[in-house]
This record gives structure tokens, C-alpha cells and sequence, in this order.
């Protein structure tokens, strides 16, 4: 089959194993977040009322996220190292809390 000759389940599972680290950090610093399951992808998404804001401030300190609506999205990407992901985490919490 083309698609596991490519890698793509090795990716899939690397994207999801990056978005349960990313899920678990948020966790331990207090955030609550959903993602790192089957049904949502590499995608974790954080509710918050000014995601749009968060984005913008995370984006300017170099932490690449997409805001839809009330939703705060986050996908560590095939690149990024375990270690960067709680580093994001750490960054995201931060952002959080100057937000409230």
C-alpha cells in the first residue's frame, strides 16, 4: 500500500504521540486541553474566550497556533522535538495566565 510505503502511519503516530505530551504538559500546568486521540488528529485545541489574542501573542514569540472561534489550536509538527513541545506547553500556560 502507497500510504504505509510513504511513512504515513509512522507519522500519524508520531503526530499523535507529540499531541498526548503536548496534552499531558498543558494538564500538569493546570490547562485544560483536548487532542492526542484518534478522532481529533495532531490537533490539541484550548477553549478560551480570546483565542484569536493568544494566537497573536504566541505567534510573536515564535509558538506557530491557529485560533477558530473560541478555540485555541495547537499540532506539533514532525520537526518539533519533544522537548520544544513542553517548552510550548510551559509558553501557552504563561500566555493563559496573563490573559485572565
Amino acid at each position: 500500500e502507497l500510504t504505509a510505503a510513504l511513512g504515513v502511519p509512522r507519522i500519524r503516530a508520531y503526530g499523535l504521540a507529540s499531541s498526548r505530551l503536548l496534552t499531558s504538559a498543558l494538564s500538569e500546568l493546570g490547562v485544560e486541553a483536548e487532542g492526542g486521540r484518534e478522532d481529533m488528529g495532531a490537533f490539541v485545541v484550548i477553549r478560551h474566550a480570546r483565542a484569536a489574542d493568544l494566537a497573536e501573542a504566541l505567534g510573536s514569540s515564535g509558538i506557530k497556533v491557529d485560533a477558530r472561534a473560541q478555540y485555541l489550536r495547537l499540532t506539533p509538527d514532525i520537526l518539533t522535538r519533544p522537548a520544544e513541545v513542553v517548552e510550548a506547553a510551559a509558553a501557552v500556560a504563561k500566555a493563559l495566565r496573563h490573559a485572565a
